[in-house]
Formats: structure tokens, C-alpha cells, sequence
């Protein structure tokens, strides 16, 4: 019986168009085919240049292989527990929030905003709140596409229009997206979907 030596070889893993295709890191691999579906994780920072993003990860998907360059696709973005700690302030009331959320593409999004208030409040007046951020979310991510909605995550625009869009219930000091998600699994988490 003749046993047969694969010969393994690097290859480079490319973040997605979205990011300018920048590199994220190699793999040994003795086929690179069996690398599809598996999950790499950088920082913001990697991918975009800026140090301030250092604090949040993104986890990209291997979806193919090109001309031997493995590609990849954005499943996730999370903002790491000690950055979040920071933003937590003295008489300032912290909502933590999770829900699904659908998008014009058709896209089912697992998000997780933090909103920051700009005093403290009574439960009534925070619960309003999170249910004024449950339908600016639902209702402006129904009209996006799945990328448009990362880049303008990503971009900050989006977290600056929760605060502008219910500033009327209660103003925020700041608005932020813990994390945001794709979600591919069998069981599809039920998505608010608001009618205009």
C-alpha cells in the first residue's frame, strides 16, 4: 500500500471587498477547499487602519477559493467587553438590548445595540426608549441592504441616527452596536418587522 504525502502549502485568507480585500492572515493548508465554512476572527483595526477600532472584532467566513486566495464574507462584528465597560458612566442609565431584525435583502440580523442616556430616567421613560430603538432599528434596516447596513455600522452614521431618531423620548449621550450578526443557522430567530 503506497501511502500519499499531500505537500501543504500557505494561503492567504482576504477580508471582503467591503474592506478593500486587505489580508487577514495565511493558513497551512495541504487542500485548500477544506477550508471553506471555517471562521477567522481580526480586529476592526486590521481591516480598517484605524487604532480606535482595536476594541472590536470581526469574525469573517471562508467562502471559496480564487486563483489560490481564499475569500471571505463578514458574519460578525462584536465590541469586546472592556470597551464597553468604559463607556459606563455615574448617574447615566445603560440599556442593554437583543433582537432580530430583517433586512431589504431579505436578511435575517442578530443586533445588539448599548445606549448610553444622558441622565437617569424612570423605568417607564427606559422602556419607552428601548421600544423607540426597537422601531427606528427595524424600520431603517427594512430599508437597506444587508452591506449597506454594515457600512453604515461601521461608519458610525447608523449609532448617530438611533440618537437623532429618539431623541424625543429621551436623549442619548451615545449609541452603540455591541454586536451584529448574520444569522445563517436552521433555526431563524423571529425578526421585528415594523409597518411604515
Amino acid at each position: 500500500m503506497v501511502k500519499v504525502i499531500i505537500k501543504k502549502k500557505w494561503f492567504r485568507i482576504l477580508a471582503p471587498a467591503l474592506f478593500n480585500s486587505v489580508e487577514v492572515g495565511e493558513t497551512l493548508l495541504g487542500e485548500p477547499e477544506v477550508a471553506i465554512g471555517r471562521c477567522v476572527t481580526t480586529s476592526m483595526m486590521n481591516l480598517t487602519g484605524d487604532p480606535q477600532r482595536q476594541s472590536t472584532n470581526v469574525k469573517l467566513k471562508i467562502t471559496d477559493v480564487k486563483e489560490g486566495v481564499l475569500n471571505t464574507k463578514f458574519t460578525q462584528l462584536e465590541i469586546m467587553p472592556p470597551a464597553l465597560k468604559r463607556l459606563i458612566r455615574r448617574n447615566k442609565d445603560i440599556i442593554n438590548d437583543s433582537f432580530a431584525i430583517k433586512t431589504l435583502d431579505e436578511k435575517i440580523v442578530r443586533i445588539k445595540p448599548v445606549l448610553v442616556t444622558k441622565g437617569k430616567s424612570t423605568g417607564g421613560v427606559l422602556a419607552d426608549l428601548r421600544k423607540a430603538v426597537r422601531i427606528y432599528v427595524s424600520k431603517t434596516a427594512a430599508k437597506l441592504t444587508w452591506e449597506d447596513l454594515l457600512k453604515q455600522i461601521i461608519t458610525k452614521e447608523f449609532q448617530k441616527g438611533i440618537a437623532v431618531g429618539v431623541k424625543k423620548v429621551y436623549p442619548l449621550q451615545m449609541a452603540e452596536m455591541r454586536m451584529l450578526g448574520l444569522c445563517e443557522g436552521e433555526i431563524l430567530p423571529k425578526p421585528i418587522i415594523v409597518k411604515a
